[in-house]
């Protein structure tokens, strides 16, 4: 009996020590999770891959390099109204005067290559 719990207990720290190898190996997608109101009717969703990098690292620089350039002023003087909050990884477009509620939000996710986020979720 010790020597099946033994056996059990090696085939699933092998499987588990695979597995993170496997994912350690892939590829990681910067994902873009764009999200824009809609007077008439409930707000249009769409998903976008901005990029893809080798490690996850890599992704999260990425995706702070682009947050910082969509919120700080154009050099050529058009300014968009982006709105960061606190450490988010998104941002916050304002389609007009912010009172109007007219908005486009911008949510940034390092996800690995083979998960893709527009798949219907499975139940």
């Amino acid at each position: 009996m010790i020597r099946l719990q033994r056996t059990s207990v090696t085939i699933a720290l092998s499987l588990v020590i695979s597995t993170a190898t496997a994912y350690a190996e892939c590829a990681w997608v910067l994902w873009e999770h764009r999200v824009t109101s809609s007077k008439g009717g409930p707000p249009e969703e769409t998903w976008s891959a901005q990029e893809a990098v080798e490690t996850r690292a890599n992704c999260e620089t990425r995706t702070e390099t682009l947050i910082q350039r969509l919120v700080q002023p154009r050099a050529s003087g058009s300014l968009y109204n982006y709105e960061r909050i606190d450490n988010s990884k998104g941002v916050t477009m304002y389609l007009g005067p912010k009172e109007l509620g007219t908005y486009q939000t911008s949510d940034f996710r390092c996800l690995p290559d083979t998960v893709d986020p527009r798949e219907p979720k499975v139940k």
